[in-house]
């Protein structure tokens, strides 16, 4: 039989320590509205991916542009995923950018905790962290030897197993390698071609770290990630016509549970191999310390994609579209050097300067395939040399009037450039453009802010950001950077010994020039959309209500509407002033409860429930019931046994209990004549496992 835990040990929440001002920080005592998953966590809810990730982070949302991922915080995103185009959230892993949103939704894995930085980051991150920042910190190596291996198994044919072995070579070199493969069926029964929505990936990773003097220490990284399978699958459905010829945009009967349909051939496919190399140097001088991070990844990706998730349609010439083949090979080097003051004294410092740049080359055939499977192509687009560079000089400080006061102050300078030569043509229409586009942008952002301490567990703090992301430039026409202006006001606070923690934030955006996409015939169209506004308020509560007994809340408004917002509609412009943005929910909050049990015999038994709620959504700044996400909850449930010597454990588990119908993207296809709908996990369970040496 199982008893409550009675006694009070006096224990109380504890401190994570983050990064997210590119130096060491607690997460109460850093003047940003972060959200933090702690390594425990992203054990408990078997995250894995950026998707993964995002299910259980605050004011943090996942969409899907076919093979492509999109992060929105705050309601600010970015659609634009073409080949030049730039995220609005900058996703980063032990420091590396990701310039592309293909590839960065594949495995993550032996991690000592996830980030996310709300409100534009332009001092620190740079450019295109418009809407923030997520940053995986990767587990790094230690002087004790320590290794764990695990598992799961689940529904839809889940295999999930990982391992990390730590060893202390010598005093001065420590050594940490990790693994972790990842397997299920497709969740979408898409016969007679393969299920989509399906995953197979394998990671490796290996750290070496090394101090050969008192002043210098360093790391360097490997690793490699493979995923292959289908990938993402889409649902297509006609298009609906008036008796005039206008589509109707109500929502067509979607499949029931979002599983099963009938999909074309040939089946598809998305194959993606990621290799990566970083260092982290750095040297004290004792007043400062200079730091180099550096980074090498290549990115090979190669994919057949269903473009209409239709068996057969009245579309051009009445058959299955795809992307067949789409292949990109980004190569991306990162070099920053910063220089920081030592923590303690009255100012606290850093400057640096940073260069990146990114080589690709695309190929994508837009093809129609018959019942023969034989394909018909009617658009090439291929672009050998394209690429972007950008350089930047930043710096920030904050100023310690007193132990209680401070103010910070930062500003950061950015140039970019972007090219790419090749061609596109459109041989169903007889039509072949060269290609030759070269742009540059150059941009100051800042910073400014003010501290107030009022005790060693309560803070206030209020900011002002500023934030950009370069231009680009389609088959059409080019499109200018956009620009945010963000206001922040917060406190951060501890209670009751430590045990109840209560964070709250404000907010208010000025967004200007946002870059949106869509699609009209077989183009690509990316304008800038006048002016956005956003405003909202955040709430986050932890209560350790008793040494065993932990409840979490976080609730988040948000008011994000167009101002000004017009673009060319089928037969005239469509003026889109007071529309939402994409996923862009008014209401959205996360709530759980965890208890724990010993037992007679020793050892704990650990039950949480959880569960994500928000309000109505849309998935297309037209604002249709064709792409409207109906409000929501997603809840999951967790029960784990683990000994007193904590050796080993064991966990049941079931995500998505309700198995609702999420949408991850929606759009209406004029090219291909239908509604096209992604969707996000459906229910599953399954039992993990986990030895510890």
């Amino acid at each position: 039989m199982a008893q409550e835990i009675a006694s009070d040990t006096g224990d109380g929440l504890g401190e994570i320590v983050v990064t997210a001002e590119k130096r060491e920080s607690t997460v109460q005592r850093t003047p940003i509205s972060v959200a933090v998953i702690d390594s425990a966590s992203v054990a408990r809810n078997g995250i894995g991916t950026l998707s993964d990730a995002i299910k259980v982070l605050p004011s943090v949302q996942f969409g899907r542009n076919f093979a492509n991922s999109i992060v929105t915080i705050r309601g600010v995103s970015s659609r634009d995923t073409d080949e030049t185009g730039d995220p609005a959230v900058a996703i980063s892993l032990d420091g590396i950018y990701f310039q592309r949103s293909l590839g960065i939704n594949d495995a993550v894995f032996d991690l000592e905790r996830i980030e996310a930085l709300k409100g534009p980051q332009g001092t620190l991150y740079g450019r295109s962290a418009t809407g923030g920042a997520i940053n995986f910190v990767s587990a790094k190596p230690g002087k004790d030897f320590d290794a764990y291996v695990g598992g799961t198994v689940g529904n839809y044919g889940a295999i999930v197993t990982e391992g990390m072995l730590n060893v202390p070579v010598s005093d001065t070199i420590q050594v940490r390698a990790a693994f972790q493969t990842r397997y299920h069926d497709g969740y979408r029964n898409n016969a007679p071609a393969r299920n989509g929505d399906d995953q197979d990936s394998k990671a490796a990773r290996i750290h070496v770290a090394f101090q050969p003097t008192d002043k210098l220490s360093g790391l360097l990284t490997a690793e490699i990630v493979r995923s292959n399978g289908v990938g993402a699958a889409n649902y297509g459905s006609p298009l609906v016509f008036d008796s005039s010829g206008n589509v109707i945009h109500d929502k067509p009967v979607l499949p029931s549970g979002g599983k099963t349909w009938a999909l074309g051939y040939p089946s598809g496919y998305t194959d993606t191999e990621t290799t990566a190399f970083r260092w982290n140097l750095k040297y004290d001088f004792g007043a400062a310390e200079l730091s180099y991070l550096g980074g090498y990844r290549k990115l090979k990706f190669r994919a057949l994609i269903d473009l209409d998730g239709m068996e057969d349609h009245a579309g051009l010439y009445g058959t299955n579209t795809y992307f067949a083949p789409q292949s990109e090979k980004p190569t991306t080097t990162s070099h920053e050097l910063r220089l920081s003051g030592k923590p303690g004294t009255a100012l606290d410092w850093q400057v640096g300067v940073l260069y990146f740049k990114e080589k690709n080359d695309v190929y994508t055939e837009l093809s129609y395939f018959d019942t023969s499977n034989d394909p018909d192509v009617a658009f090439i687009f291929s672009y050998p040399d394209l690429g972007t560079e950008s350089k930047a000089v930043f710096g920030q400080a904050t100023y310690h009037f007193t132990d209680q006061l401070s103010v910070e102050g930062g500003v950061r300078y950015t140039h970019d450039e972007k090219w790419r030569n090749g061609y596109a043509d459109y041989s169903a229409f007889d039509l072949y453009i060269p290609i030759a586009q070269k742009g540059k942008w150059n941009k100051t952002t800042w910073h400014a802010g003010i501290n107030y301490q009022a005790s060693p567990d309560n803070m206030i703090y209020a900011k002002y950001d500023t934030g950009y992301k370069p231009g680009g430039y389609t088959d059409v026409a080019p499109y200018g950077p956009e620009n945010i202006t963000a206001y922040e006001i917060g406190s951060k606070n501890r209670f009751l010994d430590d045990k109840l923690q209560l964070n709250l934030a404000a907010f208010y955006y000025d967004y200007t020039d946002q870059q949106v996409l869509q699609f009209v015939g077989s183009q690509t169209i990316i304008q800038n959309a006048g002016k956005s506004e956003y405003y909202g308020a955040e709430a986050e509560v932890q209560w350790l209500v008793a040494p065993n007994t932990r409840i979490e809340a976080d609730v988040s408004y948000l008011h994000a509407r167009y101002k000004e917002f017009e673009i060319a509609g089928a037969t005239a412009n469509l003026d889109l002033a007071g529309n939402t943005p994409p996923q862009a929910p008014d209401w959205s909050g996360n709530f759980a409860i965890e208890h724990g049990f010993y037992l007679a015999n020793g050892g704990t038994i650990t039950a949480r429930a959880q569960t994500h709620l928000q309000s109505t959504t849309h998935l297309q700044f037209y604002n249709y019931a064709s792409d409207r996400q109906a409000g929501y909850s997603r809840s999951d449930f967790t029960l784990t046994y683990q000994p007193d010597d904590k050796k080993w454990l064991v966990e049941a588990f079931v995500r998505n209990i309700e198995d609702k119908v999420v949408l991850t993207a929606a759009q209406e296809q004029s090219l291909v004549q239908a509604y096209v709908y992604q969707f996000a996990d459906p229910r599953t369970y399954g039992v993990r496992f986990r030895m510890n040496f």
